[in-house]
């Protein structure tokens, strides 16, 4: 549709949608209300789901000593399971490309299924 939709709401291709920035194109349009709180579920899903995309999934096996980096994981990503060890914490986590890059050394290679120790 071109202009104002229903109930005065903006289409893609209206002139007020340009105004907010020439280049800015969304992946996906819902309907919302902030009044009657419809749509707000589908809403949050779609947020988390953009945001995780961003980001990549690990799992890495950390020692002690690098209660530091465990720190950082918790601060800027997304802990998903955390497993305390004797020898170190195993963490699988959603986290921004730069930090996945500082956890090389702790990667815990893909099908390690070796048993939880608690």
């Amino acid at each position: 549709r071109r202009g104002k939709g229903e109930g005065g709401m903006l289409t893609l291709d209206s002139p007020e949608w340009t105004k907010i920035h020439q280049r800015v194109v969304p992946e996906s349009v819902l309907k919302t209300s902030a009044v009657t709180g419809e749509g707000i579920t589908e809403l949050l899903a779609t947020i988390e789901q953009a945001l995780l995309a961003l980001t990549a999934l690990v799992e890495c096996h950390l020692p002690y000593s690098a209660g530091d980096v465990l720190a950082e994981i918790h601060k800027v990503g997304t802990v998903l399971d955390e497993d305390f060890r004797a020898d170190g914490t195993r963490v699988r986590a959603y986290v921004p490309p730069s930090l996945r890059n500082k956890l090389q050394q702790y990667l815990v290679p893909s099908g390690d299924t070796s048993e939880k120790s608690r």
